[in-house]
């Protein structure tokens, strides 16, 4: 059901071939290596926040945040309980997706 409503959600934001594109996104190597270790479901949550990385002029900080004092970016993908956080620096309108966190929501107990 997930991945149905990921695709309409794509769907619905003409996420097409045919999207005129106002950045591009390269990977590093290590982004890629984690990209292919990741779940279909998450990957297409991935590919989601790329397309509007790549095709809106201005992307809303729930989906890339700038980071205080520095040229990086952090892009934020949740997918349920996990937040996956990936450190991005632009040139101009080529972005670079480098380093991976991931984080897991715990409720934590106190003893």
């Amino acid at each position: 059901m997930e991945n149905i409503c990921l695709y309409l959600i794509g769907y619905i934001c003409c996420m097409d071939d045919n999207t005129f594109h106002i950045r591009k996104i390269y990977w590093t190597p290590e982004f890629a290596k984690f990209y292919d270790s990741l779940a279909n479901r998450v990957k297409l949550k991935f590919d989601y926040v790329f397309e509007i990385v790549k095709t809106e002029r201005i992307v809303s900080t729930k989906f890339v945040k700038h980071l205080a004092n520095t040229d990086l970016y952090e892009m934020r993908v949740s997918v349920g309980g996990n937040e996956y956080r990936t450190i991005m620096f632009t040139i101009r309108n080529v972005v670079l997706a480098t380093k991976i966190m991931q984080t897991e929501r715990r409720t934590i107990k106190l003893a």
